[in-house]
């Protein structure tokens, strides 16, 4: 979970990477946007191998709810 927060952290460009947990409301990030959401797809897609769709996406509430979207698609 830790190296999945690191890599979304990257990902929208959010340096404080500690500042956010698993249960932080990512759609209340400041760097959290369209772009970002792109950025964070294609992250998945590449490290993960796994493809996520904008749908699923808008499902998901915390950082927790990203991590279960990809961990059960790996």
């Amino acid at each position: 979970m830790d190296e999945f927060i690191e890599r979304f952290a990257e990902a929208i460009g959010e340096m404080e990477h500690e500042s956010i947990r698993r249960e932080t409301a990512f759609r209340n990030l400041a760097k959290w946007d369209s772009m970002a959401a792109l950025i964070f797809l294609s992250m998945v897609d590449e490290e993960y191998g796994v493809q996520v769709s904008s749908v699923d996406l808008g499902k998901c509430n915390s950082v927790e709810n990203l991590f279960n979207l990809v961990k059960g698609r790996k």
